[in-house]
């Protein structure tokens, strides 16, 4: 989900965060930027590919290709290693990344909650009210549905693992790990 995340703000022209395994830049945008220098404090191994595209990208020196061919895939030996390993890598990188990403991602966990929320709020005030329970339960339905059906779209295009019923658990939680990932440091 946070490369869905992060490949979407690129097509929309606001690039943030880029994978290391699935990235390229050309030489001479990598030393009209001095290279690396200014990530020298890398506290994790890794993490420097996120900073770096944060500091570099614009609209106009970035383009995405999510062609079959271009896609990288990692199968590690140690899959739970490595994805702790890669949560404290990108814990570090997010706070180096350019705020427009933190805001969108709060913003829209945030107003996935408040849906939630909004919609307990009015069938426990109008419990008695069927045609209230039925109407916010629909429209609940409805966004859930179509949350998960654009997801599943995505994870075909990118050839990955159907993420479709993984949906509502991941986005419910997306908001308490932004906030963890970007907590004030």
């Amino acid at each position: 989900m946070d490369t869905v995340n992060y490949l979407a703000s690129a097509l929309s022209g606001k690039p943030w965060r880029g994978d290391g395994s699935n990235l390229a830049y050309t030489r001479n945008i990598f030393f009209e930027n001095n290279g690396f220098c200014s990530l020298l404090n890398l506290r994790h191994g890794g993490g420097d590919d996120d900073a770096y595209i944060s500091q570099i990208a614009t609209a106009g020196n970035t383009a995405v290709c999510l062609a079959k061919d271009s896609i990288v895939r990692i199968s590690p030996e140690d899959a739970g290693a490595y994805w702790l390993n890669m949560l404290r890598r990108r814990a570090w990188a997010k706070k180096q990344c350019r705020p427009y990403a933190r805001r969108l991602q709060i913003w829209s966990s945030g107003m996935l909650w408040l849906s939630l929320l909004a919609s307990v709020i009015a069938v426990a005030d109008n419990y008695k009210d069927w045609t209230i329970i039925v109407l916010v339960s629909a429209l609940q339905l409805v966004l859930w549905i179509t949350l998960m059906l654009f997801w599943g779209k995505v994870s075909k295009v990118m050839t990955m693992d159907r993420l479709m019923l993984k949906v509502p658990g991941a986005l419910l939680s997306q908001l308490i790990r932004t906030i963890y990932h970007f907590r004030v440091g």
